[in-house]
């Protein structure tokens, strides 16, 4: 990872060993990410995986291969590091909603059971079920946190924009202005609406 200038602080947040709170970290030649099962450094054309045997991670491997080769024909215009990004946000978003659902389907029985009776045994369950909740809850918290921090610094989108900084470095040329503007544009929409994904997510805390 020498070529991407990482602090050795930065590759701690990858260790998959470790539990740390969602992180999306903007650097010179990379972004560091770090949103559930998804550890990874973006380069402007390549992602490095921790733990890339894991199945979550095969899965947005594939599904990464798969979108690069589909947007050979049909591109978006957001540069490769935005499209990896974008992924690794939808596949966090999908991995809390799997979650979410899950225990929904497991505190439903839990309150109707309470409802016909009021047991210290029916009150221990619930009260494990909303700590389960909350540690969830927070976590949907801290990704939507994490987002709305970028949304709300241009410098730190502008970070991120690996491809303009690598061709910038490479040559001396002007470098249309409007065309990164439009970009970040649409990298901000991209985060909108993988904050408002995680929002709706974060719903289920309804249930109690």
């Amino acid at each position: 990872m020498r070529h991407c200038s990482l602090p050795a602080r930065d590759l701690r947040l990858l260790d998959p060993l470790f539990i740390y709170p969602s992180t999306i970290l903007g650097r010179e030649k990379a972004i560091v990410v770090s949103l559930e099962q998804i550890r990874c450094i973006i380069t402007a054309d390549e992602v490095f995986l921790m733990n890339s045997l894991d199945g979550s991670l095969v899965q947005y491997k594939t599904e990464l291969c798969k979108r690069l080769h589909q947007e050979k024909y049909h591109s978006d215009d957001l540069p490769f590091e935005f499209r990896a990004l974008e992924l690794a946000l939808g596949f966090a978003c999908l991995t809390l909603d799997i979650q979410v659902k899950e225990l929904e389907m497991e505190i439903h029985p839990v309150l109707d059971e309470l409802a016909k009776s009021i047991s210290t045994l029916n009150l221990e369950r619930v009260r494990r079920f909303k700590g389960h909740l909350l540690a969830l809850t927070q976590r949907v918290q801290k990704v939507c946190d994490e987002i709305e921090q970028l949304m709300n610094d241009d410098g730190d989108m502008a970070e991120m924009y690996l491809t303009e900084k690598k061709q910038r470095n490479s040559c001396n040329d002007l470098y249309d202005q409007g065309n990164v503007q439009n970009k970040l544009i649409k990298f901000e929409l991209l985060l909108t609406t993988a904050t408002f994904l995680v929002t709706v997510f974060a719903v289920v805390t309804a249930v109690f």
